[in-house]
């Protein structure tokens, strides 16, 4: 009964890390839109804290034709998914002038 009860909680616990991870995931790929209305480009990763919230999306700004640009992090109460596309609460202009982030994020 006991090893029963422990597989079970192990299978929960699987379960819940899989419905994290693509929750995660249906983030990623999808179309960000400025305030302004531009499409910035795709959602390229992002951040979570230790709850499992999302804190950041990242998407490459600036560039051409996908080849330069850098990698920016938009923080958490400044994005909202709509649909199947995420919506900020800051213009292109506000976006281009953010420091590009650094490092590695989970995508």
């Amino acid at each position: 009964m006991r090893h029963a009860l422990m597989t079970a909680c192990a299978v929960l616990a699987l379960l819940s890390v899989s419905a994290q991870a693509q929750k995660l995931n249906s983030l990623v790929g999808l179309k960000v839109y400025s305030s302004d209305g531009r499409l910035l480009g795709p959602v390229q990763c992002v951040e979570t804290d230790n709850t499992g919230r999302v804190t950041i999306i990242a998407l490459k700004n600036g560039g051409f034709l996908g080849f330069g640009g850098k990698l920016v992090a938009i923080p958490d109460g400044k994005f909202t998914r709509v649909g199947d596309n995420v919506q900020l609460g800051m213009t292109s202009e506000q976006v281009s002038r953010l420091p590009e982030k650094l490092g590695d994020c989970k995508k």
